[in-house]
């Protein structure tokens, strides 16, 4: 197996999961677009799997067909998804991109206009761009285009916790779409750059997945039971384990000249050895990941009961209450006030300089609030 075949089985794998996690948690509509958008990228990642396994070019036509029945998806779904999350009234233009994609669709499966010619580079299957599959990509580049325009103009306008996931659907979707771009090139005769950018594709799975997981990408709220979370872990360490079976298979089945069948029974012992302990890291990972936000009130009230006992000072004790509250909750900004005739006083104060939205106010006393009438 070669490198352009593994980047296609890592894509269909990756956003295979993608798609299982939005399955399980997505209730939305653009959830639902998430999902179809990762099945479409999921085909092209197996048709691009098959093309690099492919050893005759009827064979390679026919995986470049299953590659591009999810391609030519890939740009109208991402157009409506983005047009959803920026709340932009697109209809027209979003009717426009699915008929376009529904006809290359078409012509791909019944006729020979839009690829039927090979050409060899890298020492893989190409298909030749017709002016048809030509005419295909230009409408690609501009709905993606068009996409990641919007994408800007709202992360502009967007603050807080929109304004990261626009940064991440941003940072994530152009790793993808940068990669998968890439494998257009050969097509047009373009041999600079080896074609395995679709590991961008992957790269943009692990993205996009981290930030559902940790900041509710597209609103996704994932209530995670142990049980899903070892899951998760278990299916991304058996996917590295399946890619890297394959890969050493295949690499000393040629060097060696030895029995496919023995490397593989080797290999896959060797790993599954290193692998049983980073099984575990992973899990205590996830662990971490997502239970550490998890606070131990009954904990913390013990333990500040303790503290305050020895505290004596008035001062100590407001930086000492007001501090535990700050750390355990996780705030932006936390401050004690006290009562003078009608107004609250500011005595203490504590801010977070990194994730407040805030100014730094420039009070006396460090005091976050000043002079509030009760």
């Amino acid at each position: 197996m070669n490198v352009f075949a593994l980047a296609g089985l890592s894509v269909g794998l990756s956003c295979l999961i993608l798609t299982f996690i939005t399955f399980l948690f997505g209730k939305t509509k653009l959830h639902r677009l998430l999902l179809f958008f990762n099945l479409a990228v999921a085909c092209w990642g197996a048709g691009l799997f098959l093309v690099g396994i492919a050893n005759s070019e009827s064979t390679a036509l026919f995986a470049w067909k299953i590659a591009q029945v999810g391609g030519f998806f890939v740009a109208p779904i991402f157009f409506q998804m983005m047009s959803i999350f920026c709340d932009i009234q697109r209809r027209k233009l979003i009717n426009f991109a699915y008929v376009q994609a529904i006809f290359f669709v078409t012509l791909t499966i019944f006729t020979k206009h839009v690829s039927n010619d090979i050409r060899i580079a890298f020492d893989l299957y190409f298909i030749e761009a017709s002016l048809l599959y030509t005419i295909a990509i230009l409408f690609y580049l501009f709905f993606v285009g068009l996409s990641f325009y919007e994408l800007i103009i709202f992360l502009g306008k967007a603050t807080g916790h929109r304004r990261t996931q626009a940064l991440y659907n941003i940072v994530g979707f152009l790793f993808g779409f940068t990669g998968g771009t890439s494998t257009f090139l050969p097509m047009f005769h373009i041999d600079t750059f080896l074609p395995y950018g679709n590991f961008g594709i992957t790269i943009y799975a692990f993205i996009i997945t981290y930030a559902i997981l940790r900041h509710n990408l597209m609103d996704i709220n994932l209530v995670f039971k142990r049980t899903i979370v070892y899951s998760l872990s278990a299916g991304l360490v058996t996917s590295v384990f399946v890619v890297l079976v394959l890969g050493i298979t295949k690499l000393f089945s040629t060097l060696l000249a030895a029995d496919s069948f023995t490397v593989t029974v080797i290999a896959a012992l060797i790993i599954a050895f290193i692998f049983n302990p980073l099984k575990t890291k992973i899990e205590s990972f996830f662990d971490k990941f997502f239970y550490k936000a998890k606070v131990n009130y009954s904990l913390i009230m013990k333990e500040a009961s303790t503290k305050l006992a020895e505290l004596v000072k008035p001062t100590n004790i407001r930086k000492f209450v007001c501090n535990t509250i700050f750390n355990s909750l996780q705030l932006r900004c936390a401050c004690v006030l006290t009562v003078q005739g009608d107004y609250f006083q500011p005595v203490y104060s504590k801010f977070h300089r990194e994730k407040s939205e805030i100014p730094e106010p420039n009070f006396p006393n460090n005091s976050m609030c000043s002079g509030r009438k009760i």
